[in-house]
């Protein structure tokens, strides 16, 4: 039910189910997924080879992609499709159980069951995730990341509880079957789990961290009171080791300045001239984002897009915070969910040098750091929700019964704007205005290998929609993305195309990467890249006329480079 709630919130104002985000991310997510399935090379080491052309080892994690590809490849769908799929794939068979199953370890015992069901009902209503994260960017190795994060925490929490039990937070004993006693099965576990994690997308396990110190710094404050109270050797044993915590912080913290100025160049360069892009930009006051956890009112869309304040919903959230700190075991719950929102405002609202250093890891993107709020939200719901039905006649009953009330309103309040927001960007127009494609240029393209042979590449301003070449002509394009690290060839052709009858290195250029033919549309993704025309030659040579036209429509053209036969 909550899979179908999704999907439906999702996509319901999406015209076709082969529909893809048209957004700056997804030209490499396309054509890395195409270039697996052209290939059959699905190594993370060498996916980013796509946009690094001069190297042969540039790594990104292909997890997403690997699984879209063999998606297509079994069911011959398209890659719009297999992408979709794969969306509600995750939330069903990785974020909603991963989610019910870090619930039932914070639940009371006896209310397990209601707990899980409740749990696998509230996992689709937050607006912060799933939804945010395919909506905006669209930012799929992250969303597949997140996804298996409650798994994760849920681990750890068990981690905790059977390496350290005198000390870790107490968790439900019916939840653990035998293989949970055996501390090295569970700690195997846990290293395929960070493994997995790794290969979906390394950069996003920061975010786990971030999780996992509140539980960590609760446990070590658990152990300290435990052995102050002993007093003795305990005392002084422990005195030792806060002296060794201690020391390691401050060289943590001497490095992290350092690695601070070396990534963000702070000698010959100020922080503030760092992370200025759209995703990194304020949009609001601190305060605005503070509000908007409150209310569970999620940005989903670039600027201001959100999906309105879901009242019941941060209700129950809100009194689940209360229930969590009135148990001590719980309250590094309060702490992390604090410190994620906390961030999450800073990120949205602030753009000093303090914020840039502190969300500089989440690239100071508001997305990535929201997403994370109902990875704790569903549980604190949960208990709310049980708590309430814990004082009626029929526990169980209720506590579905309230689930499903506090679940519905939050769908009812996503429908009309998340499935406005996705319909904005999963879009197909007949006349092309600031998307990639267009349905006349898809039509177009398809005529293009009919006239350009398989084994040549194709020219052209991935900014006018020529970077989907590959998906729709099957010919790969000299440009996969918008922007990258390119090879001299391809720098050269970018930069001066337009000097071709006057500099034979172009010429070379164009040989060494077999390109024989330029593909043009008319206007620019998202009127164009605000940074500055990177591939400004290309489209000058164009409107001087110095190519010969082999195929047009009016809005598209093929033309044939004729300057180095």
């Amino acid at each position: 039910m909550s899979s179908v709630a999704f999907a439906l919130v999702l996509l319901h104002q999406v015209p076709s189910f082969d529909l893809f985000s048209q957004s700056y991310d997804n030209l490499f997510h396309l054509n890395a997924t195409q270039s697996i399935l052209e290939t059959g090379n699905a190594s993370s080491l060498q996916l980013r080879t796509l946009i690094n052309t001069d190297r042969t080892i540039s790594t990104y994690p292909a997890g997403w992609h690997t699984a879209a590809a063999m998606i297509c490849q079994i069911t011959g769908v398209s890659i719009g499709v297999a992408f979709n799929a794969l969306a509600i794939a995750v939330v069903s068979v990785a974020w909603l159980p991963g989610i019910a199953w870090l619930t039932s370890l914070v639940v009371p015992q006896r209310q397990r069951t209601a707990g899980l069901c409740a749990s696998l009902l509230l996992g689709t209503a937050f607006g912060f995730f799933p939804y945010a994260l395919l909506i905006w960017g669209v930012l799929y190795p992250t969303f597949l990341a997140y996804a298996l994060f409650p798994s994760g925490l849920a681990l750890a929490m068990l981690l905790a509880h059977v390496w350290l039990p005198r000390w870790a937070p107490a968790v439900s004993d019916q939840v653990r079957p035998w293989a949970w006693n055996d501390r090295w099965m569970l700690l195997g576990l846990a290293a395929v789990w960070w493994l997995g994690a790794f290969f979906t997308h390394p950069r996003s396990l920061v975010s786990m961290v971030l999780l996992i110190v509140p539980l960590v710094l609760w446990i070590c404050a658990r152990a300290i009171a435990v052995a102050w109270k002993a007093g003795g050797a305990r005392r002084r044993r422990m005195l030792w080791w806060l002296g060794g915590a201690f020391a390691f912080v401050s060289v943590a913290a001497v490095a992290a300045v350092l690695v601070v100025f070396r990534v963000f160049h702070v000698a010959s360069r100020p922080v503030g001239d760092h992370l200025n892009g759209p995703q990194a930009q304020a949009v609001q006051t601190v305060w605005d984002g503070l509000w908007q956890v409150l209310t569970q009112n999620a940005l989903v869309g670039l600027g201001l897009d959100m999906t309105g304040p879901l009242i019941i919903l941060a209700i129950v959230v809100l009194t689940g915070l209360v229930i969590a700190f009135r148990r001590s075991d719980l309250r590094w719950m309060i702490v992390a969910y604090a410190l994620i929102a906390v961030l999450f405002a800073l990120a949205a609202g602030s753009n000093s040098d303090m914020t840039k250093i502190l969300t500089g890891l989440w690239y100071k993107d508001r997305y990535r750091l929201s997403a994370l709020l109902p990875l704790l939200g569903v549980p604190l719901a949960t208990l709310a929700v049980l708590r309430i039905a814990a004082l009626t006649r029929w526990p169980r009953v209720v506590a579905l019964g309230s689930a499903t009330i506090v679940a519905a309103s939050g769908w009812v309040g996503l429908w009309a704007p998340a499935g406005a927001a996705a319909a904005h960007e999963y879009r197909l127009e007949n006349v092309k205005t600031t998307d990639f494609v267009d349905a006349r240029q898809i039509a177009f393209m398809r005529q293009v290998a009919d006239v350009v042979p398989a084994d040549q590449l194709l020219l052209g301003d991935p900014w006018d929609g020529s970077g989907l070449s590959w998906l729709y002509a099957d010919r790969r394009p000299v440009f996969p993305h918008l922007n990258g690290q390119w090879d001299p060839d391809r720098l050269l052709i970018a930069q001066h195309l337009d000097q071709i009858e006057s500099d034979p290195a172009v010429c070379t250029a164009l040989r060494h990467l077999n390109v024989h033919y330029l593909l043009v549309s008319t206007g620019e993704f998202d009127g164009g890249d605000p940074s500055g025309n990177k591939f400004a030659a290309i489209d000058t040579a164009v409107s001087q006329g110095l190519f010969t036209p082999v195929l047009s429509d009016g809005e598209s053209a093929l033309l044939r480079i004729d300057q180095c036969s």
